[in-house]
């Protein structure tokens, strides 16, 4: 490994470090309450304000202790050194004793940059291995971050680094936006086709709740068939390019045909009631349930509706928890005929089309973001030597979706 040949010194001499206010049951019961922040608010450039705690702080110690736009974060345990800015997204937050609270002293120091730099050295470089305090939860206590050696490359420098990484976050991060818009857009749309239907017809109440009036009310077994699946081990199986479907999914790689695909799987055993769809022949695990008959329906249709069944409560009441085949054959569902399967079949294959393209698209930004992490850290590249320009189209899709 070959670092850059910028000037190195110990991070105390760039940045004034603060400790957070130590929780007690004083602090607990107060009324003069301030939210605060936790390790577990703390994310690699990121900060999670979803759960906030907030506690009571004197007059002295909110001055003391309000953090300002700028200020970065360190975690003191449980990710040693994982490293987020403050960006002032509220007002006033303060933040907990088991963060450090690291303020710039000149203005050639850029924060950003040793977030980035934090979380190359800790997640790929491994320069700072051991860095923690040798008790039985690892810390990392303020004199031994104080004492940490960092590279001081010219501001402009830093802020160009920094500037970079931080486009291909957000454009990382606009595709999870994009993905997580387009599977609430999937889970209302699956509500309402199953619900209402494509024909508008005014809907009936029956033993599953309101259902489009001409629809097939019965048992899954008169729906779809399913069986438990093959036992295989990693020793009897033998590198081939048919996939073996567990409960969580494609994790491997068979020569021998379990199923004629298409194929709709359920999880039996550990992710039960998850779905999986395959188009090819497969291999179903043993710990899954596997769609042996259509009874003459759309495959794809089956995968679909079969989502909208809550399949945890069939379980089979043993000490580890199993999908219960017959329980779940007798479980009621709703269904259409052919011609409005294949219509619902082409709505809903569009947006997951959709939410798989963004899932590709967020990989290659992931992928992208770890490389350019490393080589502008170990100077392998420099950004003037870098065109980011089709992150742009990253960025329009994640806006547009």
């Amino acid at each position: 490994m070959t670092l850059p040949m910028w000037e190195w010194k110990p991070i105390g001499n760039l940045f004034d470090i603060s400790a957070g206010k130590n929780m007690s049951a004083t602090a607990r019961a107060g009324t003069n309450r301030v939210q605060f922040l936790r390790t577990s608010n703390v994310f690699w450039d990121e900060i999670d304000l979803e759960n906030v705690d907030s506690m009571s702080f004197s007059d002295n110690e909110r001055e003391a202790k309000l953090l300002r736009t700028g200020d970065m974060l360190v975690c003191e345990g449980g990710d040693i050194g994982r490293a987020a800015l403050w960006t002032g997204e509220r007002e006033v937050m303060s933040f907990q004793n088991h963060l450090h609270c690291l303020r710039p002293v000149s203005d050639d120091v850029v924060p950003h940059f040793y977030v980035y730099f934090l979380q190359c050295a800790f997640t790929q470089l491994g320069i700072f291995e051991g860095a923690g305090n040798k008790t039985t939860i690892p810390n990392l206590s303020r004199n031994r971050l104080a004492q940490l050696e960092v590279p001081v490359p010219p501001v402009a420098e830093q802020r160009a680094i920094a500037a970079c990484l931080a486009s291909v976050r957000k454009a990382f991060q606009l595709q999870e936006r994009a993905i997580c818009i387009a599977e609430k857009l999937m889970a209302g749309a699956m509500y309402e086709l199953f619900i209402s239907g494509l024909r508008g017809e005014e809907k009936k109440e029956t033993e599953t709740n309101r259902t489009p009036p001409f629809w097939t009310i019965g048992s899954i077994k008169q729906f779809a068939r399913f069986q438990r699946g093959f036992d295989i081990t990693k020793a009897t199986q033998s590198h081939g390019r048919i996939p073996v479907v567990s409960s969580g999914g494609i994790r491997s790689y068979h020569n021998e045909v379990g199923a004629t695909g298409p194929g709709v799987i359920i999880g039996r055993k550990g992710s039960i009631g998850t779905l999986h769809y395959v188009d090819t022949d497969y291999w179903p695990h043993d710990t899954t349930l596997w769609c042996t008959d259509f009874c003459g329906n759309i495959p794809r249709f089956v995968y679909y509706r079969l989502q909208n069944v809550d399949m945890k409560r069939l379980d089979s009441g043993s000490t580890n928890p199993a999908l219960n085949r017959n329980l779940l054959h007798e479980e009621l569902v709703s269904w259409p005929d052919i011609s409005e399967q294949r219509e619902i079949v082409d709505i809903l294959d569009t947006i997951d089309s959709k939410i798989s393209l963004h899932k590709r698209k967020r990989s290659v930004l992931d992928s992208l973001f770890k490389s350019l992490l490393h080589k502008l850290m170990t100077g392998e590249i420099r950004v003037s030597d870098l065109n980011l320009a089709a992150l742009d189209s990253h960025t329009a899709a994640g806006t547009a979706a």
